[in-house]
């Protein structure tokens, strides 16, 4: 996927979130350790006076998606 495109998909999805949909998303981030952490990230819109904002909330899901993995491989 090229820069233009994650550029473009980055536009919408701060879009959707400013438009008062709420949107979750996953991702493996890196540690500075260099180990990866599978990530939920729960987005939504709060306005503070009357200027709106996005809130994110991260919560690591490792341990989640590792008992998902092991009951399909079973």
């Amino acid at each position: 996927m090229s820069i233009q495109s994650h550029r473009l998909l980055l536009y919408l999805f701060f879009e959707s979130i400013l438009a008062g949909e709420s949107v979750t998303s996953e991702a493996k981030i890196l540690r500075k350790n260099g180990s990866k952490v599978d990530t939920e990230f729960s987005n939504t819109r709060i306005f503070i006076g009357e200027t709106p904002y996005m809130h994110t909330t991260a919560r690591d899901i490792t341990k989640r998606m590792q008992t998902e993995e092991a009951l399909r491989e079973s």
